[in-house]
């Protein structure tokens, strides 16, 4: 397959797991435990393969810094839905909006993507405004799947910005 059409596929996915993160904001309460539980793991599923593809379009110009940025969100990506085993909800998303940012600054000093990053980078402010205004938790998570969203659809019009063809 070609690495155009790699990216385009992992554009897609970014956007689809925004999306569903963004939706589920507004979705808690309203299915039962098992409906949720499969949206999450599909929310998630999603934001892991989008997340790595927009790593790999970048890769020869995010560096390492940017691997590390990309393993430490998948890592906390992958606690959230194993929060009792590392300290709850708060500190796994924590980790994942961390990973999230180290990969959003390198984006930003290194390439042309410029909105994505930055409403990562708010999400990982509002996320720390959560621990005193706990409505910043939620728009922490609409702004992460926006993120998501904003970077895949771009990826998927514009899959040429890699080097990698």
């Amino acid at each position: 397959m070609r690495d155009d059409i790699l990216i385009r596929l992992s554009g897609l996915t970014a956007l689809v797991g925004g999306l569903l993160r963004v939706a589920s904001a507004s979705t808690i309460g309203m299915f039962d435990e098992h409906v949720l539980a499969l949206s999450y793991f599909a929310t998630d599923l999603m934001l892991v393969f989008g997340l790595t593809g927009i790593y790999l379009n970048h890769r020869s110009m995010v560096g390492f810094s940017g691997l590390v940025g990309l393993a430490t969100a998948i890592s906390g990506l992958l606690m959230v839905r194993n929060a009792e085993l590392f300290g709850g909800y708060q500190t796994s998303a924590a980790v994942a909006l961390l990973g999230t940012s180290i990969l959003a600054i390198m984006l930003l000093l290194r390439t042309a993507m410029r909105f994505a990053p930055l409403i990562w980078l708010a999400a990982f402010a509002l996320g720390l405004a959560a621990t005193t205004v706990p409505l910043a938790g939620v728009a922490a998570g609409v702004a992460f799947g926006l993120g998501f969203a904003v970077a895949g659809g771009g990826q998927m019009l514009k899959p040429g910005h890699s080097p990698h063809k």
